[in-house]
């Protein structure tokens, strides 16, 4: 009889202490924190390996500004077929216009970008199951945007939506002559009078080249 009643004091007292612990961690925050610990964890090592996985992206620029085309290449794989393959600006709007897709447990695709852009590109394949992988991030930056050469009476103004690297001179428009410029110079005077060339254009960081323009 002693006995139980002891035991029965014993489990009121642990039930006690738990309740009272459980209160002092959601006061404290501690919960939510757990909570988003456990979130952030990827679902692969939470059990959930129903969830694709993208394993590479190639992006063919190096994620440095170019002034051609950018492919970036996806690998992914997946428990059930990969079907779908979607890229987005703002990871609101997603896009799935891919080329070379080949879907299934190992996936692929291709997107290729060609217009003057500095973005960041989000990526994120989807599986037969409906179930999306972690979007991978990586950027875009392409400008074709030439640099232009504006003659006027006395001089010309040389202009580029981002840097100047260089005016070259030529009396041939064959041969070049280099003229460097320091970095971020994105408009440039020249007078006339100190032209001794018969013709000159300018070319941008990225190797952006305007049109010739003759000097006199």
């Amino acid at each position: 009889m002693f006995s139980d009643k002891k035991n029965f004091l014993i489990f009121g007292g642990l039930v006690f202490v738990v309740i009272l612990f459980s209160y002092v961690l959601y006061a404290g925050g501690i919960t939510n924190k757990l909570k988003g610990n456990i979130e952030s964890i990827p679902k692969e090592e939470m059990g959930g390996n129903d969830y694709p996985i993208i394993d590479l992206v190639i992006n063919s620029s190096g994620e440095k500004q170019v002034n051609n085309d950018v492919a970036i290449t996806i690998k992914a794989s997946s428990k059930y077929k990969i079907t779908k393959f979607y890229y987005s600006f703002d990871k609101k709007n997603w896009k799935d216009n891919f080329i070379e897709v080949e879907t299934g447990e190992e996936a692929s695709a291709k997107v290729v970008f060609e217009d003057t852009m500095n973005s960041k590109i989000y990526i994120k394949v989807e599986n037969e199951a409906g179930l999306s992988s972690f979007y991978y991030e990586t950027i875009v930056n392409i400008d074709k945007i030439l640099p232009t050469i504006e003659k006027k009476a006395d001089n010309f103004v040389i202009s580029d939506n981002d840097s100047i690297s260089k005016i070259q001179y030529s009396n041939d428009s064959i041969n070049w002559e280099d003229i460097m410029l320091e970095d971020n110079i994105k408009n440039k005077k020249i007078s006339k009078d100190e032209i001794t060339y018969k013709y000159v254009r300018a070319v941008d960081k990225v190797g952006n080249i305007s049109k010739v323009v003759e000097v006199n």
